[in-house]
């Protein structure tokens, strides 16, 4: 490939000499090993011609050719690196064919399209290889996001007509839905003010969500409870009573 060292050439025989042309006119060296003058930063083919002599007798040449192979440019990785527990991503490499991809410097059997899913967190590379020469990419580190549930407790009960309290939640873009699918979003942000009907007495459950990246958490369940407010107080007894007396 090109910028490699120039390799030494081997002939067996008597009294090897290496020419540069087909006329065997152009003496460049004799003897075996014998490395030749290229210029090994340009794609090319030099030809070298080799004969041996056995007593005055010169035989006829064997051809030697070495050839320097532009490499492949170096490819790049595109593609989403961070990933949710439980889901994938599709890495794409820059070259449309000779790609092997790599994770963690370690070959993956058969991965060898231009593109590739991937679930599992590491540093993966593609190499690229054209005509024995190849190119390797730099790494792109996959991650797998794991948020866990955020903070959040239940408020004290409120007594029926009381003012509804304000949930709150410590984690990152926190989402508030008022049911356990997660499907119905009632709120967003580390603070609260949900909707309930504190004219009567009974619970209301919401479920908090933190989403770190592209990766949501489970869910922490928050509750309203609304708790109806005791009888008033009847007192009975004689309401009067004589001095002295009670």
């Amino acid at each position: 490939c090109v910028g490699q060292p120039v390799p030494a050439l081997t002939a067996t025989g008597t009294n090897i000499r290496w020419y540069s042309d087909a006329a065997l006119t152009n003496s460049v060296g004799s003897g075996s090993p014998f490395t030749p003058t290229i210029d090994n930063t340009v794609a090319g083919t030099t030809t070298f011609y080799i004969t041996q002599t056995v007593g005055t007798c010169q035989s006829p040449a064997t051809v030697v050719t070495v050839t320097y192979n532009l490499s492949p440019a170096v490819p790049t990785i595109s593609g989403t690196l961070e990933i949710c527990t439980g889901g994938n991503t599709t890495l794409a490499s820059s070259a449309t064919t000779g790609n092997q991809w790599f994770l963690n410097g370690n070959p993956i059997a058969g991965a060898t399209n231009a593109t590739l899913t991937v679930s599992a967190a590491g540093g993966y590379t593609v190499q690229v290889s054209s005509s024995g020469c190849s190119a390797t990419s730099a790494v792109a580190s996959v991650v797998v996001a794991d948020p866990a549930a955020p903070a959040a407790n239940s408020p004290a009960p409120i007594c029926v007509g009381g003012a509804v309290p304000t949930l709150t939640a410590t984690g990152s873009n926190i989402r508030w839905y008022s049911d356990v699918s997660l499907s119905t979003l009632v709120g967003s942000g580390d603070s609260f003010v949900p909707t309930v009907n504190n004219t009567v007495a009974g619970t209301t459950t919401f479920y908090a969500t933190q989403t770190v990246g592209t990766c949501e958490s489970p869910a922490t369940a928050v509750a309203v409870t609304v708790v109806a407010a005791p009888t008033t107080p009847v007192v009975s007894g004689t309401l009067t009573f004589c001095s002295g007396g009670s």
